[in-house]
């Protein structure tokens, strides 16, 4: 999605708006201001994704942990970089998702506010702990769960690009790997089957 849509991503300091940490540009010239809520969603994910990765729990020294060599860089690097990324990614599905008019049936709206309501009620602590409000949770969620929708709607059945069930099939058989079990005989210790 990021090849077919260009954006521009620009973040800078919180300046002159404690509310905004910079802009994204859609395709369409529209400004979408990143506020900072959205910002805290997208560094929370990645800094809980890095330490659920490395196993660590409980206190640490986060400038420490800021400053470990990770991926070619530290880790305050890396994060800047997802980070971004994240953003970016979000622009780019809302403004397809918008586009295409998915999703506003009452099912999915149900749906999208319930899933939000339990991700806010197990990690609320956490969340607020970390200067983020519902309001930015919901909306970073939402658009989390437009992401993950977005494939089904354009391509699935009914989509605007629909697949065909000939190309699906030969994609598949073309392109994914298939695996043959074998069955293969064993003896324990004493040679009994």
């Amino acid at each position: 999605m990021l090849l077919i849509v260009s954006v521009c991503l620009t973040l800078c300091s919180c300046g002159y708006n404690p509310k905004t940490v910079g802009t994204i540009t859609d395709p369409d010239g529209n400004v979408i201001d990143i506020t900072c809520g959205e910002y805290l969603c997208a560094q929370y994910e990645v800094t809980s994704e890095l330490l659920n990765e490395a196993e660590v729990s409980g206190e640490i020294d986060i400038e420490k942990f800021l400053d470990t060599w990770y991926d070619g860089g530290t880790v305050r690097e890396f994060i800047s970089q997802r980070v971004s990324e994240i953003l970016l990614q979000k622009a780019v599905t809302d403004y397809l998702y918008d586009r295409t008019d998915l999703g506003d049936d009452v099912s999915t709206t149900i749906y999208f506010d319930n899933y939000v309501q339990n991700e806010w009620s197990t990690n609320r602590d956490a969340l607020i702990r970390n200067g983020i409000g519902f309001d930015s949770f919901k909306k970073y969620e939402i658009q989390s769960l437009k992401s993950a929708q977005l494939p089904y709607d354009l391509y699935g059945e009914g989509g605007e690009q629909e697949l065909s069930r000939e190309y699906v099939e030969k994609f598949i058989k073309n392109g994914v790997a298939r695996f043959t079990y074998l069955s293969l005989p064993y003896r324990k210790v004493m040679g009994v089957d």
